[in-house]
């Protein structure tokens, strides 16, 4: 039987995170090429880059966990459907903790607003 194992919510203040975001070495550290492709370089991509580091944090929350030494931010990779609906892929020690917990889904959104992005993440499992 399905059940709420974790949430976690994260919202973010764009006018703080322009400063990493125009640092392209720290993009680089928290978003996979991948991300970094879909978040592109338009008049959306500090929101969009601003979204996709909410739900990394917000995941992290659902886990229980923070970051530290053995967790990378390219440990939670953020993709976008072609509807526009996010889902995140796990990697190294995040996948483990999600495995550990019997996590086997997530419910992922973002939203937007002129000044900051919000995500809320619900691990689901068994």
């Amino acid at each position: 039987m399905e059940k709420i194992v974790g949430h976690g919510v994260d919202i973010i203040d764009l006018e703080d995170f322009k400063l990493l975001f125009e640092e392209s070495d720290a993009m680089k550290r928290c978003f996979t090429d991948t991300e970094l492709k879909d978040i592109g370089d338009d008049t959306r991509s500090l929101s969009k880059a601003a979204g996709r580091f909410a739900v990394k944090e917000a995941v992290l929350k659902a886990l229980g966990e923070g970051w530290g030494e053995a967790i990378s931010w390219k440990d939670v990779e953020v993709n976008t459907a072609s509807n526009g609906a996010p889902s995140v892929v796990l990697y190294r020690r995040v996948q483990k903790l999600a495995n550990d917990q019997r996590i086997f889904r997530w419910l992922v959104t973002t939203s937007h607003s002129g000044l900051s992005a919000v995500a809320s993440v619900i691990a689901v499992g068994d």
